[in-house]
């Protein structure tokens, strides 16, 4: 859900920025082209990471091509624009409105319109990326194979088990939950899992956590348990020695 947000949201503000700099780009095509004068600065403030922002927006004066004096704050706004109080600026302005005016250059007409755009792109990038992976992973990891009679939800048989607590096989895919407190915690996906022998009874699943790589094997006993072997390998530089765990499992009634 949160990554389809993200999609909405960043496809909403990559339009905007599209629209802001189509919007620009046609206002500087008819622009007539003038110089200013900065003759004061008004503060803007913004919070970021609990401490406030201080920029500042130019207050500029010019004359258009009638000799009007005309008077606009412009929406670029800097750190270190109180300093050039005094200084000369190129303006845009609307010919047939010279009130409709602009700071001119590259950061004043751009930047907004830009950054916007970025950002849209970027929260879009992060919500398709995080979907499109998803759905490729799930398809990826299909198991190959008919999972057979290890099909359905199976109960570690020693109740203070300390490593594997559950397993569930469906033709979907593979889940596992390990002993946590105070809930079980669930394996989440796992890396590959082969399900081609599983209608003979056996099966092999490859998890993949930060701290290790696990391999395991599945078998249906003649006794009707199903047989865990655990194989892990520690990648996490803890030094820790290779382990292998042998649990057992009976479906859950």
């Amino acid at each position: 859900m949160i990554e389809l947000i993200f999609l909405v949201l960043g496809l909403a503000l990559a339009l905007a920025g599209i629209y802001w700099l189509t919007s620009t780009r046609e206002f500087v095509a008819k622009a007539a082209a003038t110089t200013g004068l900065i003759v004061s600065v008004e503060e803007r403030t913004s919070t970021s990471d609990d401490r406030t922002v201080r920029t500042y927006a130019p207050v500029i004066r010019f004359k258009d091509a009638v000799g009007r004096e005309v008077t606009f704050t412009s929406n670029f706004s800097a750190t270190g624009m109180q300093r050039r109080v005094g200084q000369s600026v190129p303006v845009l302005y609307d010919p047939h409105n010279s009130a409709q005016a602009r700071m001119g250059g590259g950061a004043p007409l751009y930047l907004g319109p830009a950054v916007l755009l970025v950002i849209g792109l970027a929260f879009a990038g992060f919500g398709g990326g995080s979907t499109v992976m998803k759905a490729l992973s799930g398809s990826l990891n299909k198991p190959r194979g008919d999972v057979g009679a290890l099909a359905g939800n199976w109960v570690n048989v020693d109740a203070q088990t300390s490593h594997i607590t559950r397993v569930t096989i469906a033709a979907r895919g593979v889940s596992v939950w390990g002993k946590c407190h105070p809930y079980d915690c669930d394996w989440g996906m796992p890396a590959s899992y082969d399900s081609i022998d599983g209608a003979n009874g056996t099966m092999s699943v490859t998890w993949a956590p930060s701290f290790a790589r696990k391999n395991q094997q599945l078998t249906l006993l003649p006794d009707g348990r199903l047989k865990v072997v655990t194989f892990t390998h520690f990648v996490d530089r803890s030094k820790r020695q290779d382990r292998e765990n042998t649990d057992y499992f009976a479906r859950a009634k």
